[in-house]
This record gives structure tokens, C-alpha cells and sequence, in this order.
């Protein structure tokens, strides 16, 4: 008898402390709408934690434009030393831009991306993850997600395509 209560007390303890453990990391979904802008917040902060903040709305671009897809930290934080990725879930490899410890990490970005997107470090000090995404093609209509991995929080930023 004393076993099984030894055993339950345990399985008591491992599912409290797994619950601990997770508790920064949940992330609830709610939309905020505001009159001067709309914007979508991706998760609800915890532990003192910044919300990724993109907007709620498509980006809508022309083929051959160069188009911001805006995406920041609420409040704001210097995250130039930090791991910042922005990358389309349909493709192979994914990954469009990756920010990585103070600079550009680009071996495993998507080929049809290479040499047209940017992450502003001056940007990032002030929390602002936005891409800047050159020469607009057809291909580039889709669902970005920009990631923030240093605090595992995200938010999606979609982008049409026109003539």
C-alpha cells in the first residue's frame, strides 16, 4: 500500500513540475483591433515576455515591388543578439531570412530568396523584426511566419501577389 502511495505522490509531483516548466511557453491566440491600425497579437505574454505583434490584415504587393512585412516585439527590445526567422511552412527548405546572434545566418535559406530579403539590425535594436522582401515575384504570394526562437513566440504575416 505504501508503494502505490509513494507512486502516486511521485506522478502527482512529475505532472506539477511539467506544468511549471510549460507554463511559459503556452500561447493563446486574440486579435486586437484598434482605430489607428490592425494588428494581430500572437501570444499572450508571460513572465515578463514581449508578444510578437504582426498585422492583421494581407500585405498586398505588385510583381517587382519591394514590400516590408512587418512584424515586432510589444513592448520593445533589443534583440540584435538574439534569433529572429522568417519562413514560408509550404516550402522546402522553409526558412526565407534567419537572424542569428548579431547576423545574417543564410546556408539553409530557400534558393528563390537569395539575395532578396533583409532584416534591418539598426530595426532590431528597437524590437522591429520586419523583412524587407525585394523584387516581388508571383511565387512570394503566401503565409509568412516570423519567429522570434529566442522566445519561441511567433505571429503570421500573409502576402498577395497582383499584376
Amino acid at each position: 500500500m505504501r508503494s502505490r502511495q509513494t507512486y502516486f505522490l511521485w506522478l502527482v509531483f512529475l505532472c506539477l513540475l511539467f506544468i511549471i516548466l510549460c507554463a511559459g511557453t503556452i500561447s493563446i491566440n486574440l486579435s486586437i483591433n484598434t482605430e489607428q491600425e490592425h494588428e494581430t497579437r500572437s501570444t499572450y505574454p508571460q513572465n515578463g515576455q514581449s508578444q510578437v505583434v504582426g498585422p492583421s490584415e494581407p500585405i498586398v504587393a505588385l510583381v517587382g515591388d519591394d514590400v516590408i512585412l512587418p512584424c515586432h516585439l510589444e513592448p520593445a527590445a533589443d534583440v540584435v543578439s538574439g534569433s529572429v526567422e522568417w519562413g514560408r511552412p509550404d516550402l522546402e527548405p522553409r526558412f526565407v531570412h534567419v537572424w542569428h546572434l548579431g547576423q545574417d545566418l543564410l546556408v539553409n535559406q530557400n534558393p528563390s530568396y537569395q539575395g532578396r530579403t533583409s532584416v534591418s539590425a539598426e530595426n532590431l535594436k528597437h524590437g522591429d523584426l520586419s523583412l524587407r522582401l525585394s523584387a516581388v515575384k508571383h511565387s512570394d504570394n503566401g503565409k509568412y511566419r516570423c519567429y522570434f526562437a529566442s522566445q519561441a513566440k511567433e505571429t503570421t504575416v500573409e502576402l498577395i501577389v497582383g499584376e
